[in-house]
């Protein structure tokens, strides 16, 4: 791995002094968003990073820099808790309550278990990391000081993308001035620590007091039926990471290994946090209950859009619902959040962004059934869900007051993913992992039930019912688990789950760290097809070299002529620079590209900034 500077001022790290503020921050509005006070700490940490990365996209959006949206945005946040910080000292002089430790103890222990799971998982480089225009690519491109984020091949447009996880990971390299991939991994750490937090809590108000751990494994873990898949027959490492295909549509893998495709990193915890605040219904329809459900649903929307657009629809039901009685005043509050949030999501950029040049017709395709046939679409869900289908749709019925908000999440994303399809990936499937997610959940309900059930059953019986709700636990769960487990032994896993980046050395590294600090966030940068990629991945830097294209949505008008230019060189200095070419990075093996560039030089229309750097020549394009 080659060690890569990150560009980002040193004097950023200052900003983990103004941390502290932040959170509290976020305290004050969980303070007056709830009464209850297990509420209010549960919900805190999410409200805090929802107005630090809204304070931060929202200034950086405005000044065109990352840097100036890191310092403004986190100050003005700072700002915010200073006033709830004093209250707290105060509070914690005059009155400091006895700590739950019989309660927090084993959510402690639960957490640490679940995050020493996932370790080795975390040092690897999965699912959209790598590509294109990933993760690490655009964590590179806001480390170069740029935002919005934009396409990597055809930069004159912006990533519509649910981008929230790449900034938050941003932030952090900014604040600890770590590495993209350091950054990455930190991000995913304390995003799955406080999912597991938040889902003890949730399965606490659901499912009792004593079993709130229970619905919390089936949360992190839960997953369906991924051995013995049909066809040929594949290493037991490749059938626990998600091997199946089922008429040539692959089989959901369980949430273990989707909080690994970032944006549900950053989504599932908003997505909880909003649930367990729409829980605490005893704190009444008060201003800050409100604030907060915007506040945390903007964040989300930048975050993932699956779950902001199915959160914001079954929200505004579900808080307008206490049963099966319409509540006005709750009403009254929340049309018009959701309304307010909707507005300020169209000024956030991301998923929506203008539309440019590149979209293509509607990608929607209405397909009744994931699978292609009603036989493949029932095995599929089977593979997917397993038993957390069945066991969650029972689950629902013990979910009392909040059984309206599962079912209404739960059913919408089990009708829109079979019927309709994306034309160009498998993506619609991301609503069948929310309904994974949210089924397992319910069916942690459901072993809790048993397992609170087992006092009033006759002695000879309790043990049958404890070891019946074991075996419910542990189906679903080893799927998860199992996906960990074949990391740790180092199995062969499911093919093109782990990806590893380009390798750069030393000339290339210094020539890339230089393009960091003086390459436009508009302009592509040549280099060697086969480094070319390294240089996004690593630097965030634009490439011209189309690869993996096609998915973005970028149609044949825009793909040809940039194939046809990268085929051939041409001595027109002009063809590059229409295509936004104007950094160019030559080597030995470029003979025809740098003879053309001696006489760019020479003609005085690009300037040589770097010679013989390692065998590198380094050239720019002279502005006209």
């Amino acid at each position: 791995m080659p060690i890569v500077e990150n560009p980002l001022p040193r004097a950023l790290v200052l900003l983990c002094l103004a941390l502290p503020a932040v959170l509290a921050a976020g305290a004050g509005l969980a303070a007056q968003a709830s009464a209850d006070r297990s509420t209010r700490r549960v919900i805190t940490p999410a409200a805090a990073l929802a107005l630090w990365l809204l304070g931060v996209c929202s200034v950086a959006r405005l000044t065109h820099s990352f840097v100036i949206g890191l310092v403004v945005g986190t100050l003005l946040v700072a700002a915010l808790g200073v006033r709830p910080g004093l209250s707290i000292l105060r509070a914690a002089r005059r009155d400091r309550p006895p700590f739950p430790w019989r309660a927090t103890l084993p959510r402690a222990i639960f957490t640490a278990a679940a995050v020493a799971t996932i370790v080795p998982g975390v040092l690897k480089f999965f699912h959209d990391e790598t590509v294109p225009t990933g993760h690490m690519s655009v964590v590179g491109q806001l480390q170069n000081g740029h935002y919005p984020p934009r396409y990597s091949f055809f930069p004159l447009w912006e990533y519509k993308y649910h981008y929230g996880f790449d900034v938050f990971a941003a932030m952090l390299s900014g604040i600890f001035h770590t590495g993209t991939p350091a950054a990455i991994d930190l991000a995913t750490l304390l995003l799955w620590a406080y999912f597991a937090v938040l889902a003890a809590h949730l399965g606490q108000r659901l499912a009792g007091e004593k079993h709130g751990l229970v619905t919390a494994a089936f949360a992190l873990f839960g997953g369906g039926f991924l051995w013995f898949c049909p066809g040929p027959s594949a290493p037991i490492g490749q059938q626990l990471t998600g091997y199946c295909t089922v008429d040539g549509f692959k089989v959901n893998a369980p949430i273990s290994s989707y909080f690994f495709q970032h944006p549900f990193g950053l989504g599932i915890p908003l997505a909880l946090a909003l649930l367990c605040l729409l829980v605490d219904r005893g704190s009444g329809p008060r201003r800050g209950r409100y604030l907060c459900f915007g506040v945390v649903l903007l964040a989300l929307y930048l975050g993932q859009i699956v779950l902001f657009l199915t959160f914001s629809a079954s929200l505004l039901v579900a808080e307008c619902f206490v049963g099966w009685r319409f509540q006005l005043g709750r009403a009254r509050w929340m049309v018009p959040t959701l309304a307010l949030v909707l507005v300020g999501a169209s000024q956030l950029g991301a998923f929506g962004a203008a539309q440019a040049p590149y979209q293509l017709a509607n990608l929607l395709q209405p397909h009744l059934g994931i699978a292609g046939s009603a036989l493949g679409t029932m095995e599929w869900h089977w593979r997917t869900y397993g038993t957390i289908l069945p066991l969650g749709l029972v689950g629902l019925l013990f979910l009392g007051a909040e059984r309206l908000v599962f079912a209404l999440l739960i059913v919408g994303c089990l009708v829109v993913s079979n019927t309709v399809q994306y034309k160009l990936t498998w993506d619609i499937v991301k609503f069948a992992t929310e309904a994974e997610l949210l089924l397992s959940i319910c069916a942690g309900a459901v072993v809790a039930r048993l397992l609170q059930l087992r006092r009033l059953a006759p002695v000879p019986a309790r043990r049958g019912m404890v070891a019946l709700a074991a075996l419910l636990l542990i189906v679903p769960v080893t799927t998860g688990v199992g996906f960990h487990v074949a990391i740790w032994l180092k199995l062969s896993i499911k093919p093109n789950l782990e990806m590893v980046p380009g390798e750069l050395g030393p000339a290339d590294v210094k020539v890339m760290s230089y393009l960091r600090r003086h390459a436009g966030p508009e302009e592509l940068v040549y280099r060697r097809y086969d480094v070319s990629m390294a240089y996004n991945q690593w630097g965030g830097l634009n490439v011209p070299w189309l690869l993996s294209i096609d998915n973005n949505g970028f149609g044949p008008e825009h793909r040809e002529p940039r194939q046809k230019l990268m085929a051939a060189p041409t001595p027109s200095l002009a063809a590059y620079v229409a295509q936004g070419i104007t950094w160019f990075v030559l080597e030995e093996s470029d003979a025809a590209l740098r003879v053309y560039a001696d006489r760019w030089v020479k003609e005085g229309e690009a300037e040589m900034v770097m010679t013989d750097e390692g065998g590198l020549r380094v050239l720019h394009a002279r502005a006209r």
